[in-house]
């Protein structure tokens, strides 16, 4: 693939006409669009062939809305142990989980974290999943802007959590 800005507008410009039309169509238009330039065709051709093998996967839903879970909001998690942890009060909630602050409530040391968890009503195993991964994401980056992994575990229902600096 291209890194000339220009030479990209172009196949990206090809590419956006072509993947409107169907397969069938698309190799004679495609021949005339590149106007003999060997190396756009074969990238535009890679292009498309990505985009069929891809199909519709990014316009589906996680789940089928027929196994949607309901939205209601979990009970209160204050005072709750999750892990090591003892929860003070939920300080945000997004699409994929809940944030707690809490603190480390054991012998070992005192330490002040924000948990992440799955909430009760969005436990199924494609959002599981996808939430053991983001938490390995977490666990390999290091930036100063992104907060630091600091545990992991499921809580004793079965929900995957981490801790991560408050």
């Amino acid at each position: 693939m291209t890194t000339d800005p220009t030479r990209w507008r172009r196949l990206r410009a090809i590419f956006d006409e072509l993947v409107e039309i169907p397969p069938a169509d698309q190799t004679g238009r495609l021949a005339a669009l590149t106007d003999g330039d060997e190396a756009l065709r074969v990238d535009v051709k890679s292009l498309l062939a990505a985009a069929q093998a891809a199909g519709d996967r990014f316009e589906q839903p996680l789940m089928p809305p027929a196994s949607w879970p309901d939205d209601r909001p979990d009970p209160s998690l204050d005072g709750t142990r999750i892990g090591s942890y003892r929860v003070t009060r939920e300080i945000g909630r997004g699409g994929m989980g809940a944030v707690y602050e809490a603190f480390r409530d054991d012998a070992a040391f005192t330490k002040r974290v924000a948990i992440k968890m799955v909430p009760n009503h969005l436990v199924a195993e494609p959002i599981l999943r996808r939430f053991r991964q983001e938490r390995q994401i977490l666990a390999r980056l290091e930036h100063k802007n992104i907060a630091v992994l600091l545990d992991g575990g499921v809580t004793d229902d079965g929900r995957p959590y981490f801790a991560m600096e408050y």
